[in-house]
């Protein structure tokens, strides 16, 4: 695909920093994930990172531009995440959604979490039905789950009524391979 064909795109990265992430490495390779994602942004794209366990934290109030510097940023974020807290699935989701503004840009939200819900909302058809409730732009969410403890059913439901696709990686999995496979698939 040339240059040109690409679209600028909106994209906000989501992470679940809760306490369970500091198992079996899985907050290293989600830190590495994150990264690799932001480096294939390209200069016309905007990104946020939001970390959440029981509550959200925001990179930025709004989406920055993808340039040398906001990726500088947007670096500097992750390498200070560390894992503490609950869960909060439902807020977190729909604390993201805000982030996007109306326009034609097309819009990505990439959501990675270990787990199960279990800080606020926990059940599955509540948390699918507040998130499409929230959603008033159209906006494709990618859910990407590390481990053996991920709520499948839940990510898999979110990906598919979101034109996105869910994907997961197991501890032992190889994840250099699984996450640029995922994040080209994201970019096109």
């Amino acid at each position: 695909i040339s240059e040109k064909e690409l679209v600028n795109k909106d994209v906000v990265f989501v992470l679940d920093t809760s306490g369970s992430m500091a198992d079996e490495g899985k907050m290293d390779k989600a830190r590495k994930a994150l990264l690799f994602g932001v480096r294939t942004l390209r200069d016309g794209d905007r990104f946020n990172i939001i970390n959440f366990s029981g509550e959200e934290h925001l990179m930025e109030r709004g989406l920055i531009t993808a340039n040398a510097e906001g990726k500088k940023r947007g670096e500097e974020f992750v390498s200070r995440l560390q894992p503490t807290g609950g869960t909060n699935i439902n807020d977190s989701l729909i604390a993201s959604l805000k982030q996007f503004e109306k326009g034609d840009r097309p819009k990505m939200l990439v959501f990675m979490t270990d787990g199960l819900p279990t800080v606020g909302e926990t059940n599955v058809e509540r948390i699918v039905s507040n998130l499409k409730n929230a959603k008033s732009l159209d906006i494709r969410i990618f859910p990407f789950g590390f481990g053996y403890d991920v709520n499948t059913t839940l990510l898999d439901r979110i990906g598919s009524e979101n034109s996105g696709i869910s994907d997961y990686v197991q501890p032992k999995e190889d994840l250099e391979i699984k996450v640029s496979n995922f994040f080209s698939r994201v970019s096109s």
